[in-house]
């Protein structure tokens, strides 16, 4: 989740990457972009349905707390506008260094080496 500009297209194609790295050769993924109207609760509902998924989404909505609070979903963040996330990606950090960005996923996925190299590449 994050408000436009403040680099959540980075933090979701590097999400999308992990989820495809650390996910059987095979595995349905959908990564999507939720667009906010007033039908995005139930677009939201929908997809947490779904084995795996990455979404990015430019507002928080209470159902991604509560989902989040159940265990069946993390939330990260670009703003400062969730305060539950599980990371919070702070954009000058982002621009100063974004290999130095994508180092702090690293405890958060137990990422290999192996990994963290083709992340980076």
């Amino acid at each position: 989740i994050g408000e436009a500009r403040t680099g959540s297209t980075f933090q979701f194609q590097l999400l999308d990457a992990i989820a495809h790295l650390k996910s059987p050769t095979g595995s349905d993924i959908l990564s999507t972009h939720v667009p906010d109207n007033k039908y995005t609760p139930f677009q939201l509902k929908a997809i947490f349905q779904k084995e795996s998924f990455v979404v990015k989404i430019h507002r928080q909505y209470e159902i991604l707390k509560e989902v989040q609070n159940q265990g069946k979903i993390s939330v990260f963040a670009s703003s400062n506008i969730v305060p539950y996330s599980i990371y919070t990606q702070e954009l000058d950090k982002l621009v100063t260094c974004s290999m130095c960005e994508i180092e702090k996923y690293k405890p958060l996925f137990g990422l290999t080496i192996e990994e963290m190299y083709l992340l980076k590449q």
